[in-house]
């Protein structure tokens, strides 16, 4: 990819992320489109638009020299005149610039011999730049204004007819012409070339820049003076032939303006071809191929200097083919989401180029032009038509800023609903998530709600699967982007919408994925932006509590239960997915262009939808600074530690219509006084910024910690105010347990063991604590698992067991001693074990139970 800095300036893209023609190389998820094809789809007008306001020129007229570089190194533009032929009047057809071959002395090999031909190679005239800078021009220009010094040295016109009249019918006149600016002061020229900023037709009304007037470059006449004209004394025409009276006469203002003009007409061309290699497509052997475009195709024409550099020109028109800058490429949903994707590889074309409007009055503003489309809709979604395209109006930038700004980006809801809707249809939506993705998904988490779910899979715990099928594409609602001081989303910018999600839950059952129900969800997501130091863009969440909606329970005959209860649990399960999902909104750097970078200053809604509280676009603003600039202060410190986790009990967990959510107290402490906190759990979204409470600590309550087990949660910190630095995130483990053990009991008659079989979702099998009780004997205090003896626990009467975990839960269950009838029903083979988990009381005493099971153990060890 190349990135064309200075174009991109001058098309006003300071703050697009990358300029190319098919990708983006910083977008690695986008590859080119294939056989050189650009999108050929509806595009949405003012998908995006990025404006540049007159301080933002100023701005950049600092960095002319930066600017300048891309196209005239050492401020130097080399410019070629032709040989042409002009009528002078009073003079006659005359050959300006007839210089013959290289080296060439005489008429034979083509110097002066009246005639344009190929044996003529153009005089080479050197420019140079003293300064440049840029203006608007209304009501569709940018005007850049050029002090230049021309210095052509001496090239040759002479008479195409041989016999010139002035010359007595003798002979052609010859005659040596030298124009420099800096023969008579001002040592400059001042030239302001008029950019007009069209939109080429053929190519998908893309931005092309062109010269379309260079002011300043007539002769001066009356009333005019040097450096906004030219002046006459600064050219000299002296005799190079026999007939130096012409010659002399050559002074003739007409004479002088007819060569001048030339001159200015070669420079205009050059200037104009510099554009074109910066804005036109490029072709090389290390380019992509030329492009082709709704029935247009290009060809490759290479620049003739000995490299294979070239640029595309349309096969038709012969005019070089505009560079897309923007993106554009297929997305490679694959690569960030392969472990998840349910569907094959699903492929979204996607397009954002400047193109389509363009508008000048105190600033510059150039629209982009926005465009997705699927290759084929996945079979995982039901085939939707794609929304309509309608006329969506300007941002008005200038009217809705809070304070001034250099360069502002703005972002359409129609574009981010066409993306939305295409990249559900193309199937990158349909996403399975599983263990591999999310290790805690696993029956364990769940049949505590479901429990015929344990039924069903038996004691162990086995993996899941939850598959997210799109029955309706997303849909994004922009808000004002106000944040509260206690980090509320009082409007959140964007809302991602999404209507009738479904979610298949599978469990691995005999060795196959079995669909245990279907929940069917609307969700709708909260998301701010924050900004890291001048250009880190950080997507943050808000509140997850009543984001996600159950509408209905279906596909559940395999379990027992009526499965709305278990609709509690998916506030939880979306936020289990949430690092998952944090991962395709990765936090991102603007670049920097030339010398400056983009500071963002606000970000809010633009172009109020009526009384709705809604808005057309996002509006991104920000000053431009030197790119060695720093725009915030050091990080400050922080430091935080748990103080408690305010976890439920497993009866309220199980007896309310909704899931408590378990609340993780953490005091923090920052050497900043004005300190805000933010925190995000087990990778998922950063947290919108709060201060602490007056006790010194932040709450952290969020959905993810429903699940049990050690989560990971981080805090951070930064000052309030502007542009900020947060400091390197401080780690807080936190264990939730909510669930007492599960215990079982299991006979072994032919080894005369009882085996105690007990699980929990946090503490490890062999950090369980156990307490026995024989028969009506006491408790003794708990201790490590131990082996039982079958016959003497039935001796005793039964055997009672306390199982505790870490977080102190305690499950208490017995073994009764079958009677005589039960063993003969045991010893059938249609009959089963006969244990139980009432307690009968038997002959033998408790302590001699104890005794044998402490002697079982003790010859265990030996």
């Amino acid at each position: 990819m190349r990135a064309r800095n200075w174009v991109a300036l001058l098309s006003l893209a300071v703050v697009a992320a990358c300029s190319s023609e098919g990708g983006c190389g910083g977008c690695g998820a986008f590859a080119p489109l294939p056989d050189a094809q650009r999108l050929d789809a509806p595009k949405v007008d003012h998908a995006a638009d990025v404006r540049v306001t007159d301080g933002g020129l100023s701005v950049l007229n600092q960095n002319w020299e930066g600017i300048l570089a891309q196209f005239a190194p050492g401020r130097v533009l080399s410019v070629p005149l032709p040989c042409t032929i002009q009528n002078v009047t009073g003079i006659g057809d005359v050959a300006i610039a007839d210089m013959g071959s290289s080296g060439c002395a005489s008429e034979s090999c083509g110097l002066m011999d009246g005639v344009c031909d190929s044996r003529d190679e153009p005089r080479q005239v050197d420019v140079y730049f003293h300064g440049l800078r840029f203006e608007p021009g209304p009501p569709d220009r940018l005007v850049a204004i050029a002090d230049l010094e021309v210095s052509t040295g001496t090239f040759y016109v002479d008479s195409v007819s041989r016999k010139h009249l002035l010359c007595l019918l003798q002979s052609p006149f010859k005659c040596g012409v030298d124009f420099d600016t800096a023969r008579n002061a001002p040592a400059q020229s001042t030239f302001a070339l008029q950019l007009r900023m069209t939109f080429d037709p053929v190519w998908d009304q893309l931005l092309r820049l062109e010269v379309a007037d260079i002011d300043g470059a007539q002769v001066c006449g009356s009333g005019e003076s040097p450096p906004d004209c030219l002046d006459p004394a600064d050219l000299i025409i002296t005799n190079a032939g026999s007939c130096s009276g012409v010659c002399n006469a050559g002074s003739w203002e007409p004479v002088k303006a007819v060569i001048l003009s030339q001159v200015v007409g070669s420079l205009k061309s050059a200037l104009q071809e510099a554009i074109d290699r910066q804005q036109c497509q490029p072709c090389s052997s290390g380019e992509p191929a030329c492009p082709v475009f709704a029935g247009a195709t290009s060809t490759c024409e290479l620049d003739g200097s000995g490299s294979d550099a070239g640029i595309c020109r349309d096969t038709d028109t012969g005019r070089c083919v505009p560079a897309l800058f923007g993106i554009e490429g297929r997305v490679d949903s694959a690569s960030a989401l392969a472990p998840m994707l349910s569907t094959g590889t699903p492929k979204l074309d996607v397009s954002l180029a400047l193109g389509g409007s363009a508008s000048a009055d105190t600033g510059v503003t150039v629209a982009f032009r926005g465009a997705a489309r699927e290759e084929a809709v996945a079979p995982c979604v039901p085939a939707l038509p794609a929304p309509a395209i309608t006329p969506v109006p300007a941002p008005q930038l200038d009217a809705e800023a809070a304070q001034p700004y250099d360069v502002a980006l703005s972002v359409s809801r129609a574009y981010l609903n066409q993306l939305g809707h295409h990249a559900e249809q193309s199937g990158a939506l349909c996403v399975t998530l599983t263990t591999a993705s999310l290790p805690v998904l696993e029956s364990g988490l769940f049949k505590t709600l479901l429990p015929s779910l344990g039924a069903v899979q038996g004691d162990r715990d086995v993996p899941m699967a939850v598959t997210l099928r799109p029955q309706k594409p997303p849909t994004f609602r922009i808000g004002r982007g106000e944040v509260g001081e206690d980090g509320t989303l009082i409007s959140p910018l964007v809302t991602l919408s999404m209507k009738d999600l479904e979610l298949d839950f599978y469990a691995q059952l005999e060795e196959r994925p079995v669909r245990l129900f279907t929940l069917v969800v609307d969700v709708n997501v909260p998301l701010a932006l924050q900004f890291e130091g001048c250009d880190t863009v950080q997507p943050m969440i808000g509140s997850l509590e009543g984001a996600i909606t159950v509408t209905a329970t279906k596909n559940s005959e395999i379990l027992a239960e009526n499965v709305d209860d278990f609709a509690k649990l998916v506030p939880a399960f979306i936020a289990l997915a949430e690092p998952a999902l944090a991962q395709g909104l990765p936090t991102f750097t603007l670049p920097d262009f030339g010398a400056f970078k983009a500071a963002i200053v606000e970000a809010h809604g633009v172009n109020p939808m009526g009384a709705t509280g809604n808005f057309e676009h996002v509006g991104l603003y920000a000053q431009l600074l030197p790119s060695s600039a720093e725009c915030a202060g050091a990080a400050p410190s922080v430091r935080a530690q748990l103080k408690e986790a305010r976890v439920p009990t497993e009866a309220q967990m199980l007896g309310g219509k909704t899931l408590p959510w378990p609340t993780a107290v953490i005091v923090v402490e920052s050497n900043a006084a004005d300190a805000r906190y933010q925190y995000r759990v087990n990778g998922g979204f950063w947290s919108t910024l709060r201060p602490a409470r007056a006790d010194g600590t932040i709450e952290v309550t969020h959905p993810a910690l429903v699940a049990e087990g050690t989560h990971r949660i981080e805090v951070r910190a930064r000052r309030s105010g502007g542009p900020g630095v947060s400091s390197v995130p401080v780690v807080v483990p936190v264990t939730v347990d909510w669930s007492a053990p599960t215990v079982r009991f299991e006979a072994d008659r032919l080894s005369d063991r009882l085996k105690v079989i007990a699980h929990d979702a946090v503490t490890k099998d062999e950090d369980l604590r156990f307490a026995w009780r024989v028969g009506d004997g006491p408790f003794s205090d708990f201790g490590p698992a131990r082996e039982v003896m079958l016959s003497a626990i039935e001796r005793a009467g039964g055997l009672t067991v306390r199982v505790r975990d870490e977080a102190g839960h305690i499950t208490e269950a017995t073994w009764r001693a079958p009677t005589e009838v039960e063993r003969l029903e045991e010893a059938s083979p249609a009959t089963g074990n006969a244990g139980g988990c009432a307690a009968i009381p038997g002959s033998t005493p408790g302590w001699l139970a104890l005794i044998a099971l402490w002697r079982t153990t003790s010859r265990r060890r030996k």
